[in-house]
């Protein structure tokens, strides 16, 4: 038996970074390209960054509760959407095992 211990080490993590370059890609790209949108926007219209990026109703000066309803409707559209896309993947696996 080998005195080696099995774990993360330097190139298992260079491996496992291999897999996933891509993915990663794909995860980080469209948030950084708002990013430089926003950026980009802010140089051209000579607006400040902080208007894009503080919440509106701090920069209105309104009641931190307007929009309130507004944002548990997006927040219940996207639970909706996630156990949607679970109870897709685990079906589609079940259906898959049962074809076996």
């Amino acid at each position: 038996m080998s005195n080696v211990k099995k774990g993360l080490n330097i190139p298992s993590i260079v491996e496992q970074y291999k897999s996933i370059k891509l993915f990663l890609l794909l995860l980080y790209l469209p948030a950084l390209l708002a990013l430089l949108a926003v950026v980009l926007v802010s140089k051209q219209a000579e607006i400040p960054i902080y208007k894009f990026t503080r919440d509106p109703s701090a920069i209105a000066g309104i009641s931190s509760f307007a929009g309130i309803v507004s944002n548990l409707g997006v927040l219940l559209w996207c639970a909706s959407a996630a156990i949607s896309l679970f109870s897709w993947a685990v079906l589609r696996h079940r259906a898959s095992d049962q074809r076996k």
